[in-house]
């Protein structure tokens, strides 16, 4: 139980080298019952960006501020799911977080499910796998934006 939320077992890609995962089973809750909770109802191609609480950023970084590069709304409501994990060493609050993170992947076992967009197979979806997104105290917190608006350069 995850706050008295039911907890399901996902597949989920787990990094096993640059362009190779290996798919593994994970625990957690599906993102659509956390969207039902939250009342979030937006349309289905609103695009989904996070930031985790150390920063990463990869709409603001790798897609240099492309926002149709980011996983949609519906993507998330159908495949996306949160679980608790260990983000590694590279947390800034390692090794007090070890095994304490919440972590974002999404349900999706080959290639062929992982939508052109997104690049077309599990590996170039890493970037959307979020981890350290939740919030610790001010200083270390996570954000999930919906429809993000990026500044101009």
């Amino acid at each position: 139980s995850v706050n008295d939320l039911t907890v399901e077992e996902f597949a989920g890609a787990q990094k096993a080298g640059v362009d190779e995962v290996t798919i593994v089973t994970r625990r957690g809750v599906r993102f659509s019952r956390l969207l039902e909770l939250a009342a979030i109802d937006l349309p289905d191609d609103t695009p989904v960006n996070c930031i985790a609480r150390d920063g990463w950023d990869p709409l603001r970084s790798r897609l240099e501020g492309d926002v149709s590069l980011l996983p949609t709304l519906a993507f998330f409501r159908d495949h996306a799911y949160i679980y608790v994990g260990s983000p590694g060493e590279k947390d800034p609050l390692y090794p007090t977080m070890e095994g304490k993170s919440l972590m974002v992947d999404f349900d999706l076992a080959s290639d062929e499910e992982v939508p052109a967009y997104l690049g077309g197979t599990l590996p170039a979806i890493n970037i959307f796998r979020f981890m350290m997104v939740e919030l610790v105290d001010e200083e270390h917190r996570g954000i999930l934006e919906l429809d993000p608006v990026v500044a101009d350069k």
